[in-house]
C-alpha cells in the first residue's frame, strides 16, 4: 500500500529562526518511514534584517510562488498539507492564499501555527479580516498548536477535536554533567537574536542590578542578529552605561559552535516580553542540561517548570530576575541540580521520537477522518 503523500510548506534555513528549523527537521526526520512527504519552499527573507520589510521582489517571488503552488498541487496531488499560518494582516492574507489554492486543488489541509498572538490579533482585526480568517480556516481540516496552554486560542474556529497539540523537539546530544564551581564565574548564555521582545535588554538591565559583591562573578556570552539600529543602541548604551565589561556579544551560531557555545555554559537565559510559541533555543538548552531563566509566554511554562529546571520571572522589571541570578552564583549545587532536571524533563517529552510521534498520529487521524 503506498504511503500517504503529505506536502510540507514552510521556510528554510537560512536565516536560522525558529519556524525555518522546524521545517527543516520534519523533513529529515522519521516520518518518512509512515508518509511520503514533500516540501514547497516560501522563504522570502535570506537574512534577520530583512523580515517584516515590503520589497517589490519579495512581492513577485511571492506571486510566482503561489503559481508554483497550483501547478505542484495538480501535478502532485497530495492527499494532506500542513500549511502554518501567521498572525498578523497581510501575513495571514499571504498565507490564506496557500490554503485557498491548495483546497481549490482538492487537498486536505491543515494549518499550524507557530506563536501565542493569533487570537489577540485577531479581535483586534476588521470585520472584514475576520470574515476572511473564519472563511479560510473553514476550508481546512483543523490546527496545529504548540502547547496545551495555546488551544484557548482557537476555540471558536475549530472544534476541540480539531485542535492539535505539537510542541518542538529534536534529537541533541548529551553534553555530560556540568561541574559548577564557586570559584569561577558563572557562565550565562543567551542564544537567539536580538530582537525586541526577546528579552536581551532586560536582562542586561538585571546585570546591572546585582550586588556589587556577585557583579564580578558571572559572565554574560550572547549570540544572535540585530535587526533593529534603535534597540542595537540602546542596548550597547546599556552596557557602556553601566559598565558590563562582562557581556561578550558574539555572531549568531549553528551547528557545532552553537553546541560548544552551550556546553560552555551553565545557565541558559531567555526572558522574552513579547508573545512566543515554543522556542527552539529552550527545548536544545534543556537537552544540553542547562537550567533556563525565562519569562511565562506561550508554551514555554510546559517545558520550564519554576523551582525546577528553571526559574520563571516576572518581566515588568529587572529586580526578579536579578535575585534569581544572584541566587544560582551563590548556590552551584543549584544550578547542577536544575541542569540534571532540564535534560531529564527533555528526555521526557521533546526529543525527535516524542515529535515524530505526534505528528503521525495527527496526520493519521486527520487522513482517517476525511476518509470517513
Amino acid at each position: 500500500m503506498p504511503k500517504p503523500r503529505v506536502l510540507l510548506l514552510g521556510k528554510l534555513p537560512p536565516p536560522f529562526m525558529g519556524p525555518a528549523v522546524a521545517t527543516q527537521l520534519l523533513l529529515r526526520s522519521r516520518l518518512n518511514e509512515w508518509f511520503d512527504l514533500h516540501h514547497f519552499d516560501t522563504r522570502l527573507n535570506t537574512s534577520v534584517k530583512s523580515l517584516g520589510r515590503f520589497g517589490w521582489r519579495k512581492l513577485w517571488r511571492s506571486i510566482g510562488g503561489y503559481r508554483q503552488l497550483h501547478q505542484l498541487a495538480r501535478s502532485l496531488k497530495p492527499d494532506l498539507a500542513l500549511v502554518p499560518i501567521s498572525q498578523t494582516t497581510m501575513g495571514f492574507l499571504k498565507d490564506s492564499l496557500y490554503v485557498r489554492i491548495l483546497s481549490g486543488a482538492g487537498v486536505k489541509v491543515l494549518v499550524q501555527l507557530r506563536g501565542s498572538q493569533f487570537r489577540n490579533w485577531y479581535h483586534s482585526a476588521s470585520p472584514l479580516t475576520r470574515w476572511w480568517v473564519r472563511n479560510s480556516l473553514k476550508k481546512t481540516e483543523g490546527v496545529l498548536v504548540l502547547g496545551n496552554n495555546l488551544r484557548y486560542l482557537f476555540e471558536g474556529l475549530f472544534p476541540p477535536e480539531k485542535i492539535f497539540v505539537a510542541p518542538n523537539g529534536g534529537d541533541f546530544p548529551e553534553l555530560g554533567a556540568k561541574r559548577v564551581s564557586a570559584a569561577k564565574p558563572l557562565r550565562l548564555l543567551y542564544l537567539s537574536n536580538f530582537l525586541p521582545g526577546k528579552g536581551f535588554d532586560l536582562l542586561l538591565r538585571a546585570l546591572a542590578a546585582l550586588p556589587q559583591e556577585v557583579q564580578c562573578e558571572c559572565v554574560l556570552n550572547a549570540y544572535g542578529a540585530w535587526d533593529n539600529p534603535d534597540y542595537q543602541e540602546r542596548c550597547l548604551s546599556l552596557i557602556q552605561k553601566h559598565s558590563l565589561h562582562q557581556v561578550h556579544l558574539h555572531s549568531p551560531v549553528s551547528g557545532a559552535d552553537k553546541w560548544a557555545a552551550l556546553n560552555n555554559a551553565d545557565v541558559f537565559a531567555f526572558i522574552p516580553t513579547h508573545p512566543e510559541g515554543h522556542p527552539w533555543a529552550i527545548v536544545e538548552a534543556m537537552a544540553a542540561g542547562l537550567p533556563v531563566l525565562t519569562s511565562d509566554q506561550g508554551a514555554i511554562v510546559e517545558s520550564v517548570l519554576h523551582d525546577q529546571n528553571g526559574f520563571v520571572v516576572n518581566t515588568t522589571d529587572e529586580t526578579e530576575l536579578a535575585e534569581r541570578i544572584t541566587l544560582l552564583i551563590r548556590n552551584p549545587d543549584l544550578v547542577m541540580e536544575m541542569g540534571r532536571k532540564s535534560r531529564a524533563r527533555y528526555e521526557s517529552g521533546f526529543t525527535e521520537e516524542h515529535l515524530v510521534q505526534r505528528y503521525r498520529n495527527i496526520f493519521n487521524q486527520t487522513l482517517q477522518a476525511c476518509a470517513e
